[in-house]
């Protein structure tokens, strides 16, 4: 007998939480490993596409987003200590997001407690 169709979607739902905390997990490797220094606009483009949003970014590291952009077109860095505590917060984000993400994959079903977010 095949699952039920809200069976099914649950499951699908709890697995594409995992494979994001384990891409996410793969991310901060790779982050982890780069020399802030001399890596940087490869550092900060990994951590966008991990999906660190221009938002966060602007709201944690306290910039705006064109000086994000600048370090990522690798026009521009700031200076070593800070690039080293930078590398620090992002891989902090990042091991939020994925918590998060290992959290919801864990979660028991409330989904049709929720409200939908068009709501």
């Amino acid at each position: 007998m095949a699952p039920a169709p809200r069976t099914s979607f649950v499951a699908h739902e709890r697995t594409i939480h995992e494979l994001r905390a384990q891409m996410l997990a793969a991310y901060i490797e790779q982050i982890g490993g780069l020399d802030e220094h001399r890596e940087w606009a490869v550092l900060v483009g990994k951590a966008r596409e991990a999906g660190l949003e221009k938002e966060d970014l602007c709201r944690e590291l306290s910039c705006a987003w064109s000086t994000v952009t600048r370090w990522m077109a690798g026009q521009t860095a700031p200076g070593p200590f800070l690039r080293t505590s930078i590398k620090d917060k992002l891989l902090l984000m990042l091991g939020q997001l994925q918590h998060r993400e290992l959290s919801l994959a864990r979660a028991p079903d409330r989904s049709l407690d929720r409200t939908p977010e068009y709501a």
